[in-house]
């Protein structure tokens, strides 16, 4: 018995060689339909993923050294997505606003453009 628990991991290893080790995983209603891209595809129409959730301290507290860049958590202090990037030792919050987003209208004659820094308008006559 012992002679055949030694084997097994040396069994194991020779069929992950010969298969390139390429693996691809499917959690869904059709798992024999991944698309070719995907290395991990789910698939649901009434459940999500639920991401690690945390404070700001215990991320910090987790997470010391070598952290992966694009490491993501739900940080539960900020209510907000929180990204690593390893470039600038920072992580960045996933707010679903864009800073620079412009809005460009025209009131009463007025093209106004706008974002949340600044408000610039021009008037705008017929000659």
């Amino acid at each position: 018995m012992k002679k055949n628990s030694q084997l097994f991991p040396i069994l194991v290893f020779t069929i992950c060689v010969l298969n390139g080790l390429n693996a691809q995983v499917k959690i869904g209603y059709n798992p024999k339909q991944i698309n070719d891209n995907a290395l991990l595809e789910l698939e649901s129409s009434d459940q999500g993923i639920l991401l690690p959730r945390m404070t700001s301290a215990q991320r910090d507290a987790a997470f010391k050294k070598d952290i992966p860049n694009g490491l993501i958590i739900y940080n539960t202090d900020t209510q907000l997505l929180e990204v690593w990037q390893a470039s600038s030792k920072s992580w960045y919050s996933i707010d679903g606003v864009d800073n620079d987003i412009q809005k460009l209208s025209l009131e009463n004659h007025k093209l106004i453009l706008t974002n949340r820094e600044k408000l610039i308008s021009a008037h705008i006559s017929r000659r």
